[in-house]
């Protein structure tokens, strides 16, 4: 008999006198996992780490804005709970690493065109407490996720001059409230609805 992974073991005995020894090696105390990010957004824990045959291990993947968590990837003898979570567990028994694997969100917008007012008068998009503003004639482009849907407002343009002030509504309305799905597109009409002399009570 020369080696043997086998235990216990049998053999036949020869003729002669045999050495017969056994080797052993030790079990680790600690594996050394790596943990990191694959796209961009953050892992938790981070770095590398130790731990214990059989740790399991709290996990935790953050998309950065823009991206979007698609699913854990390890190596080494490690297992994941779920790995389509964003918080999930790890089993630790032997050295390896594990990735968050990120990927970009597609740019979509809301378009908004306008129509009906003079030129080079700007016009105004409220959503959620923000304002967007183009020349009339110029599309308003509001960025978004696929899926979301938006809350728009849209207010009367004033338009002054040294002789008079007009009033153009949008739609025929002084404000336009409404909601727009992410890809789409909204049309606001403005009509003049008056103007009056400067001067004038």
């Amino acid at each position: 008999m020369s080696t043997s992974t086998q235990n216990p073991v049998t053999f036949q005995m020869p003729a002669g006198n045999v050495d017969v020894s056994a080797s052993f090696a030790q079990i680790p105390t600690t594996y050394t996992v790596s943990f990191g990010a694959s796209g961009s957004g953050s892992v938790t824990p981070s770095g590398t780490q130790y731990y214990p045959p059989g740790t399991t291990v709290n996990i935790t993947a953050s998309p950065a804005s823009g991206w979007a968590f698609v699913q854990w990837q390890v190596s080494g003898n490690i297992s994941i709970a779920n790995y389509t979570s964003t918080s999930t567990t790890a089993t630790v028994n032997g050295n390896g690493t594990v990735t968050a694997l990120f990927e970009q969100v597609p740019t979509s917008y809301v378009t908004f065109n306008e129509s009906g007012l003079p030129s080079g008068v700007q016009w105004t998009v409220t959503v959620g407490g923000s304002v967007y503003s183009a020349n009339s004639g110029q599309p308003i482009n509001i960025q978004c996720s696929s899926g979301q849907t938006i809350s728009y407002t849209v207010n009367e343009v004033v338009v002054g001059t040294s002789t008079e002030t007009c009033y153009y509504y949008p739609n025929g309305q002084v404000s336009v409230s409404g909601t727009a799905s992410c890809g789409g597109s909204v049309n606001v009409a403005y009509q003049l609805h008056a103007c009056y002399r400067v001067g004038m009570t």
